[in-house]
């Protein structure tokens, strides 16, 4: 979507910093040889075509896996990232038999809400989703069967510590606690932030609609984050904090389990 991609990663990789980039693949094609020095590319892939289609209306299966195959051509590695929902549970395999073909690894994230009584939050609501979102006996089981394929092997590339985690999640209605859950304390503001597009920092991504931030661009970017504001939750079921958070936890299989891909070539 942005005509300057290429000058972002670029100036980003001058900086010495590490670069990936998330894509449903929707304009990848005429866009590939921009993203040369990315580090890393995620790309949404949610099933076979009817599967991923339904769940993803205009970012057609075709992007996402012909993503994929650009990225894979041009040497650079790739993650797919699935959403897990009641239209795709039975779809694991497939994903995984995709990430095997491709040289891939597969991340798995569950279908996700939060109720915001100023309705303020980008994640979408119960009646928004419909019958798609899934009970607890299906997260459970989906659990399962994804650590079940990683133990035998399979390019499943969400850690086991993450799936533990998800398992014992007390209440999948609620998307943050305030305590830490399973002994995994939340780290953003500490020793990560998210810079938004405008400058402004945040904690992390998800309290970017739950609190003002700090301007980067005014304040200079370390006292933006030595004066952030203290997290209202330390707990979410977000996959992507998560594991961020039991790697700065220093949780020996999250940090085994990242550096084995690496050492893999996955990334």
């Amino acid at each position: 979507a942005r005509a300057d991609i290429g000058e972002i990663v670029s100036a980003a990789k001058e900086s010495g910093v590490f670069v990936g980039l998330s894509t449903s693949g929707v304009g990848l094609a005429g866009r590939i040889d921009a993203l040369g020095g990315l580090d890393l590319a995620f790309a949404s892939l949610d099933g076979p075509p009817e599967i991923h289609n339904l769940n993803r209306g205009k970012a057609d299966f075709a992007s996402a896996a012909n993503a994929v195959k650009l990225f894979r051509a041009r040497g650079k590695p790739v993650f797919t990232t699935t959403v897990l929902n009641r239209n795709n549970l039975g779809a694991i395999d497939f994903i995984l038999d995709f990430a095997r073909q491709h040289g891939t690894l597969a991340n798995f994230v569950f279908c996700n809400y939060h109720l915001d009584p100023d309705e303020k939050s980008h994640l979408p609501r119960p009646d928004d989703l419909g019958d798609t979102l899934l009970s607890r006996e299906e997260i459970q089981g989906a659990i399962a069967t994804l650590a079940r394929h990683k133990q035998a092997g399979a390019p499943v590339g969400s850690s086991s510590s993450y799936l533990d985690y998800m398992k014992s999640w007390p209440d999948y209605g609620v998307s943050y606690l305030e305590a830490p859950h399973s002994g995994v304390d939340c780290s953003a503001g500490r020793f990560y932030a998210y810079l938004f597009p405008d400058g402004t920092l945040y904690p992390c991504g998800d309290l970017y609609w739950r609190q003002k931030g700090r301007s980067a661009l005014t304040l200079g970017l370390a006292t933006a984050f030595d004066t952030l504001e203290p997290i209202p939750c330390h707990s979410c079921r977000t996959a992507c904090y998560v594991e961020q958070n039991l790697v700065f936890g220093l949780n020996a299989r999250a940090g085994m389990n990242w550096l084995g891909m690496k050492l893999k070539g996955y990334w």
